[in-house]
């Protein structure tokens, strides 16, 4: 996030899931003073050509969408803001492989 890894802001881990019909959830553990607490959500997504709308749990607006065989960039991040709420985060989702 914002170029360093999610620990920096607190998190041990971060995911962000979207699912068929809209629906998105998102999960992570925090660390630090804040080691055990789980944060998790959820919301809806649209994708047109390169913007993704998004309205999760109270938080609505657009992201600017790239992606690539193994990573997906959202500008700003529809969750996770840089601490203050100051400028927009961009973040690198890699792609889970799995179940």
């Amino acid at each position: 996030m914002a170029g360093q890894n999610v620990t920096v802001f607190g998190f041990h881990d971060w995911h962000l899931e979207f699912q068929r019909g809209g629906t998105l959830k998102y999960w992570g553990a925090m660390t630090g003073t804040l080691v055990g607490m789980q944060v998790s959500g959820k919301g809806h997504w649209q994708l047109r050509k390169n913007t993704l709308r998004y309205n999760t749990e109270g938080t609505a607006g657009a992201s600017i969408v790239r992606v690539s065989e193994e990573e997906l960039t959202l500008t700003p991040d529809p969750v996770l803001v840089n601490p203050g709420n100051r400028n927009p985060a961009e973040t690198v989702y890699m792609r889970h492989r799995g179940v």
